[in-house]
């Protein structure tokens, strides 16, 4: 009986502490497979700014694949453990990045890094991005034990506004039993987008008590950080417009800057005219061999410049007066939030994720969509010129409150279950 009580006396403390550290200075562990692009560590890390502008004491750790987390700015007081990167072959299909590892091989070091950290950070309050068990299943050991060790630790699952085509995405989460995962290990999910767009819970036909959990915030709005004004004078030199094109990560975006160029030579030495020039951002992930034949066969035009990478992408498209792009979610919310005339071709495999995002915005007159197997060289210039001559555009009326809300969230976040 002595011994019980001493135990359940123990437990108490425990648990006291445990409550009194995640009120005083919470520990947040972030989760980012991060196995193609861009897109999911800067969504990340803008989470991560969020939650430190509310917390300034908390801890910040954030685990993820990408290999270009160190060129990118860092959040003030945000640590990162790197995860062995791998890259995505087809849709579910993955091989090692870098390493002589079979996939197999190189999940398994994933794995035990991300449960070792787990175990050592003890964290209060965890938010997984985009893959509710991590890839090809990486995160479950990690999230069912964190239950056991804490009981108050709270689970939350961000997805952006659209995972793939419905059909597929049904039968797919049918298969794994995603919506019964999701509902046992996560207390919260919140949906990087609106159902103006894309209802989620709707077209996925999410059971009512996951849709329970399902909290809309709306698209992460972006602002440029550095100097707009003094960055366009560098960028125009004596031209007076400017066409930005970004590929984003640019692992597969060499399609988009070929076409583009190949339509500007078709265009004949003018391009898109005398005072139109165009700076072209490779992305720190397209292949050394095609950068440098993209270069070899452009490198002779004046009115393009081509450069591999920007740490400060919104600046340079804000100091832009059309953006060419793909259509990954980042590059839509940039495109949003500085209201900037954009001409996108969407990728179409391994998913329709990015296809449906831009027509249905197109839709709603927010951008132009030019398809990628259906002469895209000579339509990228047709809708390039159409958006320079159009009217300024104005602001979407889309929820660009994402961050917003999320920090209106945090504080129920922040308590125990």
């Amino acid at each position: 009986m002595v011994a019980a009580r001493a135990l359940a006396i123990a437990r108490l403390a425990d648990a006291t502490r445990r409550r009194r550290a995640t009120k005083e200075e919470p520990r947040v562990l972030f989760y980012s497979h991060d196995s193609f692009g861009l897109g999911h560590i800067r969504r990340t890390l803008s989470l991560c700014e969020a939650v430190q502008r509310r917390y300034e004491r908390a801890s910040l750790l954030v685990l993820t694949g990408s290999s270009a987390v160190s060129s990118l700015p860092m959040p003030t007081g945000v640590d990162w453990v790197k995860l062995p990167g791998v890259t995505k072959v087809d849709d579910g299909e993955y091989r090692s990045r870098h390493l002589p590892l079979a996939f197999d091989a190189i999940r398994s070091v994933r794995r035990d890094i991300i449960y070792s950290t787990a175990r050592a950070y003890r964290p209060s309050l965890v938010f997984v991005d985009n893959v509710p068990l991590g890839l090809k299943g990486e995160l479950r050991r990690t999230l069912e034990t964190l239950r056991e060790w804490n009981p108050d630790v709270r689970i939350v699952l961000t997805l952006r506004d659209i995972v793939d085509d419905p059909a597929r995405t049904i039968e797919r989460w049918k298969r794994d039993r995603t919506c019964e995962t999701i509902d046992r290990l996560y207390d919260d999910v919140v949906v990087y987008g609106s159902p103006e767009v894309f209802d989620i819970v709707r077209e996925y036909r999410l059971p009512a008590s996951l849709a329970a959990k399902c909290h809309y915030a709306g698209y992460i709005r972006r602002e440029p950080k550095g100097h707009v004004a003094n960055l366009r004078a560098q960028l125009m030199g004596e031209a007076e417009r400017l066409v930005l094109v970004t590929v984003g990560g640019g692992g597969d975006g060499q399609q988009l800057v070929e076409n583009y160029l190949e339509g500007l030579e078709g265009a004949g030495p003018s391009g898109l005219g005398p005072r139109v020039h165009s700076l072209v951002v490779c992305g720190p992930e397209m292949g050394s061999a095609d950068k440098l034949r993209i270069r070899a066969r452009h490198a002779h035009r004046s009115d393009v410049s081509i450069i591999d990478f920007t740490s400060d992408l919104v600046t340079t498209m804000a100091a832009s007066d059309v953006v060419v792009s793909m259509g990954g979610y980042n590059t839509i919310c940039e495109v949003l939030s500085l209201a900037k005339p954009a001409v996108i071709m969407p990728r179409r495999h391994p998913r329709l994720e990015q296809w449906i995002r831009c027509t249905r915005m197109a839709e709603l007159g927010l951008l132009r969509v030019v398809h990628p197997e259906q002469d895209p060289a000579s339509n990228l210039m047709r809708e390039v010129r159409a958006a320079l001559d159009a009217p300024p555009r104005q602001p979407s009326s889309l929820n660009l409150s994402g961050l917003s809300t999320l920090d209106q969230l945090l504080p129920g976040f922040m308590g125990s279950r």
